[in-house]
């Protein structure tokens, strides 16, 4: 289906207002992808497995990446599910998928499938290694693709073992990654009427945040080191009030910003001072250095001290933990964080379009919208009153 570009002014509020797109991918990575195209405008169509127990397993992955959708619930692992979702895809332009490599295939889900009744159809696939290559076959999970990708490798402690972040970084990663190749493709669709498979591989993904670091040490023999700043005195700094997340972030990337930063703390002659007057002296005594800027930081809250160094331009921030984002004024005011009427927050989209804004549409329960969606593309009251009886679908009013 060729979507036609038209000028009626409602249909072009947002920049993919008329897009439709089928979201039969799980967890994080294809979730995040179909959300941003749904922050977009997109008609973003979610199909829930009727049998999954992942949502109720993980009702946090649910609410977290499907805002601005809409939500059908089928049994996949039944043929007439699987039919079901196959006939849904023949009238839209987008599909997202995140499944093992060989699923979406068994499930008569996948790319030639699906692109055979619908050629202008854009696919967009995330796999952990890819589709092709040595690796393709073998099965990931975040804290695998980080690595795969070599995060891990630069991360924890120096003379510690590799460490995964604590958060989702590869299957975030990968997912918003997906969406400008989903743009590119349905850009290209446009221009030609052609769709596509677009391709993305979490251990490409989590390789393109690190590629900085891995080439910068290249020259070098070995491996790239694990560690954290490298331009002393930034780093992570303990403040008044002694919790656990009660610590500010500074970095001190050139010789200005340092100058900077002894000037903001009252120490001025730091700058000077023959040990610490260039970066290799700096990074020699390191640890004195530190010190001189945890006697200053330790007597100010971490609010405080970002402050006194944002008026002297000093790149820092307060480590912001989970509480602190709930009741930040700062990412209430830019909808970074939405509240709920349930007292619950969620968190909104990271990018701005100052125009075609979208409004932001908190996550629905699971099937929510199984009739009406089932109604819009042309499937009778008859035959989803059937469906339901034989718990093909659960039906919005379950």
């Amino acid at each position: 289906m060729l979507t036609v570009m038209v000028c009626d002014a409602e249909a072009a509020r947002y920049p993919l207002s008329g897009v439709r797109v089928l979201d039969i991918s799980q967890y994080e990575s294809g979730p995040l992808c179909a959300q941003f195209l749904g922050w977009y405008g997109a008609d973003v169509i979610r199909v829930d497995d009727l049998v999954d127990q992942n949502q109720l397993n993980h009702p946090a992955l649910h609410y977290a990446n499907n805002n601005n959708k809409r939500s059908i619930s089928v049994d996949l692992r039944s043929d007439e599910g699987r039919r079901l979702v196959a006939r849904l895809s023949a009238d839209v332009d987008i599909v997202v998928e995140n499944f093992a490599v060989g699923v979406a295939e068994r499930l008569g889900l996948d790319y030639a499938s699906l692109s055979t009744g619908n050629p202008a159809l854009v696919y967009c696939t995330i796999k952990g290694f890819g589709l092709s290559g040595p690796m393709a076959g073998y099965r990931s999970f975040d804290p695998i693709a980080q690595a795969a990708g070599g995060a891990m490798s630069m991360n924890g402690d120096e003379v510690g073992s590799p460490m995964p972040t604590s958060f989702l970084l590869a299957d975030n990663v990968s997912g918003a990654t997906a969406v400008s190749g989903v743009l590119a493709a349905y850009i290209h669709r446009l221009k030609t009427g052609r769709g596509q498979l677009v391709e993305v591989s979490m251990q490409d993904a989590i390789l393109s945040v690190v590629r900085s670091k891995m080439l910068a040490w290249q020259p070098n023999d070995g491996p790239a080191p694990r560690g954290g700043a490298t331009h002393p005195p930034g780093g992570v700094y303990a403040c008044l009030g002694g919790g656990p997340n009660d610590y500010i972030q500074i970095s001190t990337p050139d010789e200005r910003i340092y100058r900077r930063l002894v000037e903001a703390i009252g120490k001025p002659e730091l700058a000077e001072d023959e040990r610490f007057a260039t970066l290799d002296a700096r990074r020699r005594n390191a640890d004195q250095l530190h010190e001189q800027v945890a006697s200053w930081t330790s007597t100010m809250t971490k609010w405080d001290a970002a402050s006194r160094l944002a008026d002297c331009k000093v790149p820092a921030s307060p480590v912001f933990d989970s509480a602190d984002i709930g009741h930040s004024e700062h990412l209430r005011e830019r909808r970074s964080v939405v509240d709920l009427d349930d007292g619950r927050w969620l968190v909104g989209c990271p990018v701005r379009l100052h125009s075609t804004q979208t409004p932001f549409v908190a996550a629905p329960t699971v099937g929510a919208n199984t009739d009406a969606v089932l109604s819009e593309f042309g499937i009778s009251d008859f035959e989803i009153a059937e469906l339901g009886s034989k718990n093909i679908i659960r039906q919005a009013r379950d």
